[in-house]
């Protein structure tokens, strides 16, 4: 062994697998880029895949792969024990973990290598070993009544892809802060991250800023997602249009969602920590080509940055295509991905505060429809309708009173993801309504470009 070996710090990472097969899909794609995010100077997690092959036997053994409702399969899933020997391999996890000094850790459900926002993931902690195994085989078993959420099953139907498929991706919680009081602990939560979809062939990246886990995927966080922002002044973009706190050193109006002893530290750092993401990112991505990443801040005070999620993806090129004037029914720069798609029907829904069972049916036996939903809020369609509504929709427009800058977060990966754009604008909607009244008459062409960002749907005859 030569000198300059022998002085190479040691490999400590936790990598652990369990399960027979091939890692699952946010394992294994992160596995793939741990070199090229070691280069960009990033940190890389430890962390302990279990593939689907490990909950396989659980799922059968159960029963809930026969149950007739939901609630039956969620229910048998949960009451059912794992083996003797998937409870070994749990135990051993929360050991090797706990030997190092996380108490805390995230589980994410491991189905798809990009977050969609479609299923459960969530902190997991103990006291001692026997606490923290106990603590991972219960979010487990959450995590696998995913399995029969209509929501995941409707998105699988749409994407082709097979049926029972869960894995799970165990990581300490990074960066987390947990703010005392007289009578405990009151919150945990990561000081900061950033989810990173991509670049356009224009050079126009997109980001978002949180301050938590996975920006609005968590219940301490704001999100924002930014309009337009040149690749290489991420930094720029993240004060000037993500709302991090004033350029010019004040807080001003925006809760980043951390606790407000660490705004001074993070003001007085603001500059150094937005050109120091600037260049990782930057290089990470001259490395890998297009990515989608989560990365969040390694510790409460010192703003290191930690790679949590590392995905390949594909920028569509969506050219705006040429409409009369006349043709164009709404513009809007609020808009959910980059694609042009075609609808031959339109569906119009007044006053769509809640789906019914009639949408439900209307999703399930047609296609390529132009959704219209007249709603307050973004946000509250968001939170009302889900996938198994809207999954064989071609595009879905919300007419609403106003919008926030925050439309939706990265738990509209899943729409993304399907290639669903989305639209939201306060507009004339007795057009569209009319329209939806004329037996099917009309076919329309949506375009959306998210990072411009613009949209708009035209009336093709």
């Amino acid at each position: 062994m030569s000198f300059l070996s022998f002085l190479k710090p040691k490999d400590t990472t936790i990598r652990l697998a369990f399960g027979n097969g091939q890692l699952s899909p946010k394992a294994l794609s992160l596995a793939n880029d741990e070199a090229n995010i070691r280069r960009a100077d990033f940190g890389f997690p430890d962390k302990a895949a279990f593939n689907p092959n490990f909950f396989s036997k659980h799922l059968t053994e159960s029963g809930a792969l026969e149950a007739k409702t939901l609630e039956k399969a969620n229910e048998r899933v949960m009451k059912h024990q794992f083996d003797a020997e998937r409870k070994e391999a749990i135990i051993a996890a929360a050991e090797t973990f706990y030997k190092k000094g996380h108490r805390l850790l995230f589980s994410r459900t491991d189905d798809w290598d990009i977050g969609l926002g479609l299923t459960e993931s969530a902190p997991v902690r103990g006291r001692t070993v026997a606490e923290l195994a106990e603590s991972i085989e219960r979010q487990f078993k959450k995590q696998l009544c995913s399995e029969f959420d209509p929501n995941v099953i409707a998105f699988r139907e749409r994407k082709g892809t097979p049926d029972h498929r869960m894995g799970a991706l165990l990581m300490p919680f990074y960066g987390e802060r947990t703010k005392m009081s007289k009578d405990g602990p009151e919150h945990t939560t990561t000081v900061f991250s950033i989810n990173y979809f991509g670049k356009n062939p224009e050079g126009k990246a997109l980001i978002s800023v949180g301050g938590g886990l996975g920006g609005a995927n968590h219940k301490y966080a704001e999100h924002y997602i930014g309009k337009e922002i040149s690749h290489e002044s991420l930094s720029e973009a993240m004060c000037k249009q993500m709302h991090w706190p004033d350029c010019s050193g004040g807080a001003g109006n925006y809760n980043l969602g951390v606790p407000s002893d660490l705004y001074a530290s993070l003001l007085l750092r603001l500059n150094a920590i937005r050109r120091d993401i600037d260049s990782k990112i930057n290089s990470l991505i001259g490395l890998t080509g297009q990515r989608y990443l989560e990365i969040v801040s390694n510790g409460a005070d010192d703003f290191n940055w930690m790679v949590v999620q590392s995905a390949p993806i594909e920028i569509v090129n969506a050219e705006k295509p040429d409409y009369e004037k006349k043709s164009i029914l709404m513009s809007t720069e609020h808009v959910i991905g980059t694609n042009i798609v075609k609808a031959d029907k339109i569906r119009f829904k007044k006053q769509g505060f809640h789906p019914s069972n009639e949408d439900w049916e209307y999703n399930k036996y047609n296609r390529n429809y132009l959704l219209v939903v007249e709603i307050p809020t973004a946000g509250g369609f968001r939170n009302e309708w889900q996938l198994q509504h809207i999954s064989n929709a071609a595009a879905i427009l919300l007419v609403v009173g106003g919008v926030r800058q925050t439309f939706f977060s990265h738990l509209g990966g899943y729409y993304r993801e399907l290639g669903i754009p989305v639209l939201a604008g306060n507009i004339a909607f007795n057009q569209f309504r009319k329209l939806a009244g004329d037996n099917g008459e009309h076919k329309f062409v949506v375009h959306v470009d998210e990072f411009a960002p613009e949209g708009f749907v035209a009336v093709e005859n």
